[in-house]
Formats: structure tokens, sequence, C-alpha cells
């Protein structure tokens, strides 16, 4: 019963150790992204689709990110995706789309990940998607995914974003959807 009791005090020890870690994670990724300037890069891009007969996409370009609400990514394809304020405008084919993010709530969810993720507003996003979220250190880097509460037919089933652990830094965002197609960015 002894041996029993100790066992079940160290897993609970144990769970409630890496509770504190993921909380501490995700503290300090907000507090340094909180001060940081403008993000600049080279990014890479992998579209993999829900079928499983078509190819993924690769794709590169220029990212530039400024706190707290713009985002843009300009590909060498000659698209263009940017976030500004409440404007979304998406140009593929040199024909632009323009979305009104206080009207188009799906478009504002993508905002948000995209803006959030950047930002290492993690907490507030998984606020906002109803989403479990958990933070972990792996190879000097940290992990945070989020993973929504609820299935829904479109949007985000699950996010997985990578930090350096030293400098906070975003390395990497993988966007899965409910239909079986994943986006993966990474920065150079």
């Amino acid at each position: 019963m002894k041996k029993l009791l100790l066992i079940l005090c160290a897993v609970l020890g144990a769970w409630t150790l890496g509770a504190q870690n993921s909380t501490e994670i995700l503290n300090r990724i907000d507090a340094t992204l909180a001060k940081a300037p403008a993000v600049t890069g080279r990014f890479h891009e992998v579209r993999t689709p829900a079928a499983k007969d078509q190819k993924p996409v690769q794709l590169t370009g220029k990212l530039v990110f400024k706190p707290d609400t713009f985002l843009s990514m300009l590909y060498d394809n000659g698209d263009q995706f940017t976030i500004d304020g409440d404007k979304m405008v998406v140009q593929r084919d040199g024909n632009p789309m323009v979305y009104n993010l206080t009207k188009n709530l799906m478009m504002k969810g993508l905002s948000h990940i995209l803006l959030y993720s950047f930002k290492g507003d993690l907490p507030l996003l998984a606020q906002e998607q109803d989403a479990d979220i958990q933070a972990v250190q792996e190879k000097g880097r940290y992990v945070v995914t989020l993973t929504p509460r609820k299935k829904t037919p479109r949007g985000c089933s699950r996010l997985v974003v990578s930090y350096d652990a030293a400098t906070c830094a975003i390395r990497e965002m993988i966007l899965d959807e409910p239909t079986g197609a994943s986006t993966r960015y990474s920065m150079d």
C-alpha cells in the first residue's frame, strides 16, 4: 500500500511539474516577444493537400511581421498574403482577394493564428479558439501545441508552433485542417 501511495505521489508530482513547466514556457515566450521588434526574413512553406494522390506544394518568400497587426508574406512566385489591421489581402496569380476581418470570422481566426503566434500570445489564442494548450521544451526549442476542444468542419484542427528556446524567435508553424490538409511554415 505504501509503495502504491509513493508511486501515485511521484506521478502526480511529475504531472504538476509538467504543468508548471508549460506555464513557465508560455510566460517566457510571451514576455520575450512582447518586447521584440519587427521580424523579417526568408520563409519556406509546404502545403500538403488532404488527397494522398496530390503532391505537396513548396513555396518560398520574404516575411515581414510588425507588432501588433501587420504580417506580409511576399512569395517568390509573385503571390502575396498580407494582414494589415482589419484587412487581409490574398493575391494569387495576380488576382487580389480582400477580406474585412471584422466581418469574415473564418479569415479573422486565421489572422489571429498567425499574428498571435508571432506575438507569442498563444494562451489568448487558445482561449479564443476554445483549445487546449501544451508547451514543452524539445531539442533547443519550445514547442507549443493547440488542439481545439470541439471538432469543426473548417479552420484549424491542430496548431504546432516552435520557438527557439534561447531567443523565443518563431522557427516553425504547422497548421493542420479538419480536411486532412496541412501547411508548414518555417523561417530560414
